[in-house]
């Protein structure tokens, strides 16, 4: 007979059981959408301090930042939002995610002045999250230098293989970014992306070539989004 058969747990074994079950659902209770406010703490004020939530709770980060004088994006209208991060938060925020955020789903950063060069750290950075599933860069001053580190780092080296949705618009990108995406999506092995949003760039009709050439071959992409930019109807 196992010892303590047809015995009643004692308290410290049901404290042990009640324990053990609490970590198990731990993420599935602590995921949640998390903001600004969550992580680094409101702009409004000083003094402001963070919460007690970890990256590691989140599984969707929203630091969207929208003029809230203009209709064009902040980064774009040149005037910054009462949420934008600052350029030592981007940089913090892009360490913090080489080993922290391990559920993230969605990473929302339009409108923040990210630049080519931390967009290509963030692009590294985020190749340790399998669970990304949206990346959202619209209107972060990348040019055409960081979209193109970024397909190449984020999309043909090491990609989150769940990453299905990419926001690149609005972020003055060209023909030699286009190429960069283009040839992620010929890739037998690379990612099954379904949406791409390449809205308000500066691709030209080579550029348009590419990104066509590139549709040939993949039957996976949904939706590619091209408007306003500078394609002829013979690209």
């Amino acid at each position: 007979m196992p010892p303590h058969a047809g015995k009643e747990p004692t308290e410290r074994e049901r404290a042990a059981t009640h324990g053990a079950m609490l970590s198990a659902l731990a993420p599935l209770i602590l995921a949640r959408d998390c903001f600004r406010a969550d992580t680094v703490g409101s702009p409004a004020t000083e003094t402001a301090v963070a919460t007690t939530w970890s990256l590691a709770d989140c599984t969707t980060l929203d630091f969207s930042c929208t003029s809230s004088n203009s209709s064009a994006p902040a980064a774009e209208s040149g005037k910054l939002c009462d949420n934008a991060l600052q350029a030592d938060e981007v940089a913090s925020l892009t360490e913090a995610l080489k080993s922290e955020a391990p559920n993230l789903v969605s990473l929302e950063l339009r409108g923040n002045w990210v630049g080519p060069l931390k967009g290509a750290a963030l692009a590294t950075a985020l190749q340790a999250h399998p669970s990304l599933e949206f990346l959202g860069l619209a209107s972060t001053a990348l040019g055409d230098v960081g979209g193109t580190a970024l397909a190449r780092r984020l999309l043909l080296q090491e990609a989150p293989p769940a990453l299905r949705r990419v926001d690149l618009s609005h972020n003055h990108l060209g023909d030699d970014c286009a190429r960069a995406l283009a040839e992620s999506l010929k890739a037998e092995d690379g990612l099954p992306l379904t949406s791409l949003d390449l809205g308000w760039n500066g691709i030209g009709p080579r550029g348009g070539r590419y990104l066509g050439d590139a549709l040939k071959v993949n039957d996976a992409l949904h939706q590619l989004g091209l408007r306003w930019n500078g394609l002829q109807a013979r690209a």
